[in-house]
């Protein structure tokens, strides 16, 4: 068995020194970059990102190959459809409580000795939440929508460390007195 490991080590070291023999140098990374693991950022499209989101929530993350984002889209979606149905089967059992207990019926979930202004405060909260899960609900979806778009507009850009070429330099100046004293200052240079 040891054999085999040796044997798979072996193997993996010696295609990793054959590729980095037909690879290239880069003075950036500071190792070997084979031209064929390359991976250049495709362009997306915004409005063909944007659609797909719309009709299939996280189908634009997918286009633009944040498959990262997935858990989280369908997280957020699957906790607000949770949200939504444990506080509508509160509201229900609230409610039916509430109602019987006006029609004078007794319940043995909810006795005489809790007032009825109680069970009519808890129906109602439990109406608010259910609301607001919804709200909840829409605007997870309205945010996967935007972060589909936002996303895809943006994997055009140019992210390089020297886009403006800002310096951050620790140099002497002189204050009001005339005695030098150290400052920190940027500049910027286009």
């Amino acid at each position: 068995m040891n054999k085999l490991y040796v044997a798979l080590i072996l193997a993996s070291t010696c295609l990793t020194l054959q590729s980095q023999a037909q690879g290239k140098w880069d003075e950036k990374v500071g190792t070997f970059v084979i031209d064929s693991l390359i991976n250049k950022r495709k362009q997306t499209k915004p409005l063909k990102a944007t659609l797909l989101s719309a009709i299939f929530p996280g189908a634009g993350q997918v286009y633009n190959r944040q498959y990262y984002k997935l858990h989280l889209v369908y997280g957020a979606i699957g906790g607000m459809i949770y949200a939504i149905d444990w506080n509508s089967s509160q509201f229900d059992t609230f409610d039916q409580a509430y109602r019987n207990r006006l029609a004078g019926i007794d319940t043995p979930d909810f006795p005489d000795v809790i007032p009825t202004q109680l069970i009519a405060n808890r129906r109602a909260q439990f109406r608010k939440d259910k609301e607001l899960a919804y709200f909840g609900l829409g605007l997870v979806y309205l945010l996967n929508v935007a972060d589909a778009f936002v996303s895809s507009h943006l994997s055009s850009f140019n992210i390089e460390d020297d886009l403006i070429g800002a310096d951050l330099k620790l140099s002497e100046t002189l204050d009001f007195t005339g005695v030098p004293f150290p400052a920190l200052g940027i500049s910027f240079t286009f």
